[in-house]
């Protein structure tokens, strides 16, 4: 009783775990926005950037993305090392930005200080910035270790991309090799587990902070290893658990048979009538729903894979006695990174992030959508027909005629050749000299396009054809815009240098982006393709068998036909490439081909081909339930 006589009641005291927390939770609203905006600058700028920036010294260096698979043999160039070791040095310091900010928030968390976004942006900047110090080094090395730790995703995303593991795969014992490889990196990494937390927290060097750290393992290898391979399995294991059933559920429901019609029909021109099909309605609502749902999860799963991991290790850090070893610092020393309010509303942040995550998601979901649709096609629908050089049996090729015809044949691509004159204009032929086309001896190379715009290019194939003439790129892409898509092939001569820029200027002239694509036996040309425009399709012709050849950036490959087996099939199909093979005149052979699954065939006889294609469609669910889990394991 006070003097009033009343009784004094004192607030529900928290229970000591749920005070434990909500002080452990005091930070992760800022650190969950920080995350989210951290990952969309690695996502859109830092990992595309700095790929981009490898391979142009790749290919300024003579190699093709093809050889850029073979790691061992890319790397003998001291020019692609250095590039190399600064691409991974980067990586590190783009990482311990990351894990910086998760261990400083989890620290002031503990000691009960809030920390704001733009404080963790601040002060892990500053600490990551001190790894540069040459007393630091170290750590870069070391970094490349942290990288498969805690961003087990991309890692395991640039080895299967980059064939990295394609020359080890040929190694006898290679499991035993990998497996080695793996245990060293793992253990490495436990010993050295705990060394950013005393390098963040206590400003120590960083090999007296891998001192420190090692003390702290000695005795307890083992269990810190399968910590940390818990660690970092669980944000897949979370990811699978809550996401991956509805997605399954929901497809498996909705039927894989139903959602043939939109592979059987979608070409239908009264779109109205397609969508009045109730079938045709839900197989696309499936699709849509499937696509966002995946894409929901591999979102998540970027978000959360390595803060989830790193606050794993900071509650073992502190579990084994880490609080004793870390200097009693308060983090916010600097008036500067003072909050000027104690609470702020942070809902201007969490509108932004929601914004970014719904435009993050739809691409993915686009993204998937495309891969759902090319690799269903691949077994499932009609066999896509490119007349080779236009109907180039019944017209003179690469002319005006030849494409008209392919035309009125109903052919899905005609596939023209192109090369460039003396004065640099493009134009459509496909040997580099005249002579089988005008009985002229002379390389087009050496002839500008005032010299060769008049000649006759029609007779020596029919009289008839006499007023053919050479067409430009541009007047080709004129000719087919709306009519016919295209495989444009770019045939260098060793003295265009520009081939690819000017190909590439053209084809944003037309805005050619889902009217065809580029394709060329020369991979350093793609290469250049690649770069002006990553948004261009590629495709690579090539007549290598399939054991000598590893898979480049190229959104399609094209083979010759007789060197096209079931191993180069699925590795391109595993990897979601489409499959194209040339040239394809044999009608036994078409048909092997569609039992294969191929996308498409080039051939010139397109009329035959396209015949043959309507009368032997393929529609077996099973292809569309491979199709859905090759897009939903296919990480972006």
């Amino acid at each position: 009783m006070n003097s009033r006589g009343k009784t004094n009641q004192n607030p529900p005291q928290k229970s000591r775990l749920l005070a434990q927390i909500d002080r452990c939770a005091l930070n992760m609203g800022s650190l969950v926005i920080f995350e989210c905006f951290y990952f969309f600058v690695g996502y859109f700028a830092v990992f595309r950037l700095s790929k981009i920036v490898f391979f142009d010294v790749v290919s300024l260096r003579g190699f093709t993305i093809a050889q850029a698979g073979d790691m061992f043999v890319l790397l003998s160039d001291p020019f692609c090392l250095i590039a190399a070791i600064v691409m991974m040095v980067f990586f590190s310091f783009y990482i311990a930005v990351e894990c910086a900010a998760v261990i400083l928030a989890c620290h002031a968390s503990r000691r009960g200080e809030r920390l704001s976004v733009s404080d963790l942006f601040k002060l892990s900047m500053l600490k990551a910035l001190k790894l540069f110090f040459p007393v630091n080094w170290p750590f870069l090395i070391h970094g490349i270790i942290l990288i498969p730790v805690f961003h087990f995703g991309f890692v395991f995303k640039a080895v299967t991309d980059w064939e990295i593991l394609t020359p080890v795969l040929h190694m006898p014992y290679w499991p035993l090799f990998i497996a080695a490889v793996l245990f060293c990196v793992l253990t490495i990494g436990a010993w050295c587990v705990y060394a950013f937390h005393f390098f963040v927290l206590n400003d120590d060097a960083y090999l007296t902070a891998v001192q420190k750290s090692v003390i702290m393992v000695r005795g307890k290898l083992i269990q810190t290893e399968l910590y940390l391979i818990l660690s970092m399995l669980a944000p897949y294991l979370l990811a699978a658990l809550t996401i991956a059933p509805f997605v399954i559920v929901f497809y498996n429901l909705s039927g894989f048979e139903v959602l043939n019609a939109v592979f059987e029909r979608a070409a239908v021109a009264d779109l109205n009538a397609f969508f009045g099909d109730h079938q045709n309605r839900t197989a696309v609502l499936s699709m849509v729903l499937a696509a966002l749902g995946s894409a929901m999860m591999t979102t998540v799963l970027s978000l959360i894979n390595a803060p989830m991991t790193m606050v794993a290790v900071d509650a073992a850090f502190y579990q084994n006695g880490g609080k004793r070893l870390v200097k009693r610092i308060r983090i916010r020393t600097k008036k500067r990174f003072r909050s000027r309010k104690k609470t702020s509303n942070p809902t201007g942040y969490y509108a932004v992030i929601g914004l970014l995550l719904a435009v993050f998601v739809s691409y993915q979901a686009y993204g998937l959508l495309n891969l759902m649709f090319w690799g269903s096609t691949n077994a499932v629908g009609r066999l896509m027909v490119a007349a080779h050089r236009g109907d180039s049996a019944q017209a003179p090729e690469n002319t005006k005629a030849a494409i008209l015809k392919a035309i009125d044949d109903g052919a899905d691509y005609v596939e023209v050749d192109v090369t460039a004159t003396k004065d640099g204009v493009l134009i459509l032929c496909h040997d580099l000299n005249l002579k089988r086309f005008c009985g002229i001896n002379k390389k087009i190379a050496d002839m500008t396009y005032d010299e060769l715009k008049n000649l006759d290019i029609g007779s020596h194939y029919n009289r008839a054809f006499a007023k053919e003439r050479f067409l430009t790129l541009d007047e080709a892409m004129t000719l087919c815009d709306g009519k016919i898509k295209m495989n444009i092939e770019l045939k260098p001569s060793g003295r265009d240098d520009h081939l690819a820029e000017k190909a590439v200027d053209i084809f944003h002239n037309h805005f050619f982006y889902q009217k065809g694509f580029i394709s060329s036996l020369n991979k350093k040309t793609l290469i250049r393709v690649e770069t002006l425009d990553p948004l261009i399709t590629t495709c690579l012709d090539t007549f290598a068998p399939a054991d000598k050849t590893r898979l480049c950036e190229a959104d399609i490959y094209s083979v010759q036909a007789k060197y096209l087996t079931d191993e180069l099939l699925n590795n391109l199909e595993k990897n979601g490439k489409q499959c194209w093979a040339w040239t394809v005149n044999n009608e036994d052979k078409m048909s092997e081909l569609i039992d294969k699954g191929i996308t498409g065939i080039v051939t010139d006889r397109p009329n035959q081909a396209l015949t043959l294609a309507k009368t032997r469609q393929v529609t077996d669910a099973n292809f569309m339930r491979q199709a859905y889990w090759r897009s939903l394991f296919h990480i972006y």
